[in-house]
């Protein structure tokens, strides 16, 4: 159907374009392939010249559950590693640079784009077939820990700002676990928050280009049909506890936690991009990723999650369940990158 068009990229169609213009946007179909809360997608793009502008769009921002902008922003990030993985590829060097964005409380991203004439263009192509690849994958993993040497490699995205951990520990993960079902339960107590995610639960036929279909989480089609109903009237994660703590427990083999030391707009952002480049290495090595937000965005929680990690110096803004996953699910559908991206001439983003 068209709205699973998107992931339709052939790297072989970047040698027919001509024009700079053509080029740039080439390049955001494989961003607007990014993972982002709730599949809301709340971003659009402007070409022009030699730059690209990333922008939040706040008619796609989710006005309940992330009332501070924080998963938008960390959605704007996962679309700019995506963006800055398929200029390298395609020979280009960027340069990315955070702005005060429209509104208050946003950023925008600029990316400057210049083409390099060494051989450093056609770099490590298993990351930018990896953006193809990969997508969100919420059913049971094996007990299969990820290699040593894979971890290491992810634990060197660490920086003096942004601390990850990877945890392993059954002690720690069943505390996180705990956390995590506590806040999810909370998160859906509010008749508000219930609503709005009903709004972004589609049934496994659905054509719209946005939310996340419900073969995502198992369920057959005829019974997709009615889980949006019953998520706006129940509180469904009080009626899956049971399972949910099963799969956290049994069935998550390690548990990624991105932390920051400033809490900003920018310093989401660039959780997203990092968020992404494990997710895009995940896939590369055969894994998926499980983003859940509850216990980061709701409340307090997050101070519980810094006690579990010894971090009172860094905010969790993101967590994740990462390993190999026993059965594969499809792709969540998007919207096509003409339909977010503007020239200046032209803008009207």
């Amino acid at each position: 159907m068209p709205n699973y068009e998107p992931w339709n990229i052939s790297h072989e169609m970047f040698d027919g374009l001509t024009t700079q213009e053509q080029k740039l946007r080439f390049l955001v179909r494989y961003a607007v392939l990014a993972p982002s809360s709730h599949n809301s997608q709340p971003w659009s793009f402007v070409a022009s010249g030699s730059h690209i502008d990333l922008i939040p769009d706040l008619s796609r921002a989710l006005e309940i559950s992330d009332i501070d902008h924080r998963q938008l922003h960390i959605s704007m990030g996962t679309a700019l590693e995506n963006l800055l993985i398929a200029a390298e590829y395609f020979g280009y060097a960027t340069h990315v640079s955070y702005l005060l964005g429209r509104v208050a409380g946003t950023e925008q991203i600029r990316i400057e784009f210049a083409e390099q004439t060494t051989e450093v263009a056609q770099n490590d192509r298993r990351l930018v077939e990896a953006i193809l690849r990969r997508h969100t994958n919420r059913g049971e993993y094996t007990k299969e820990i990820p290699e040593a040497s894979f971890l290491e490699e992810i634990r060197k995205l660490t920086t003096d700002a942004i601390r990850i951990d990877i945890v392993t520990n059954p002690v720690k993960k069943q505390a996180l676990a705990d956390v995590t079902i506590r806040a999810g339960i909370a998160a859906m107590d509010d008749p508000k928050f219930r609503a709005e995610l009903s709004r972004y639960l589609k049934n496994n036929q659905t054509r719209s280009p946005l939310g996340m279909p419900a073969f995502g989480m198992g369920i057959p089609t005829l019974l997709s049909f009615i889980v949006p109903f019953l998520s706006q009237f129940f509180n469904i994660n009080k009626l899956r506890e049971k399972a949910d703590r099963a799969l956290l427990t049994e069935h998550t083999p390690a548990i990624l936690v991105i932390s920051t030391a400033h809490d900003t707009p920018e310093y989401w952002i660039k959780t997203g991009k990092i968020y992404e480049r494990i997710a895009l290495e995940a896939t590369a090595h055969g894994m998926h990723t499980n983003p859940m937000a509850a216990a980061i965005q709701i409340g307090d929680f997050y101070m519980e999650l810094q006690k579990i990690l010894g971090i009172k110096s860094t905010r969790p803004q993101f967590f994740s369940r990462l390993g190999y996953a026993k059965s594969e699910t499809r792709h969540s559908p998007r919207l096509h990158a003409d339909h977010v991206t503007a020239s200046a001439s032209s803008e009207s983003v």
